[in-house]
């Protein structure tokens, strides 16, 4: 089994973990059964890159890599649109990405 596999069978356990609401998990369920189809190596480089990311940033990652927006991350969670800016904040910071880096530039250049 390859570190790839390993790293997103993992992911997978902290998705289906009982954090959220039915209805957001599955939503998450839909959305990552389909984005995970198109983009294995983007979320096995992320996790292998980013191994202390939580389940949420990994979710806030995997959307914004998708091309949702703040408001469209904040209601698919369930949290503020304040939290959505939080978590893309936070996700800058421990990317130590520069000011002039865009946080969706970085994610789309993970393969």
């Amino acid at each position: 089994m390859s570190s790839n596999a390993v790293v997103t069978i993992w992911h997978i356990c902290i998705i289906f973990g009982p954090m959220f609401e039915s209805n957001t998990e599955e939503k998450w369920i839909s959305f990552y059964t389909e984005f995970s189809k198109i983009n294995r190596e983007f979320i096995g480089e992320l996790s292998k890159k980013h191994r202390s990311l939580t389940s949420t940033q990994f979710k806030v990652c995997a959307y914004i890599r998708a091309g949702y927006g703040t408001d469209e991350i904040a209601k698919n969670l369930n949290i503020t649109r304040r939290s959505a800016e939080a978590h893309s904040f936070r996700l800058r910071k421990k990317f130590r990405l520069d000011h002039a880096q865009s946080l969706v530039t970085y994610l789309n250049i993970i393969d």
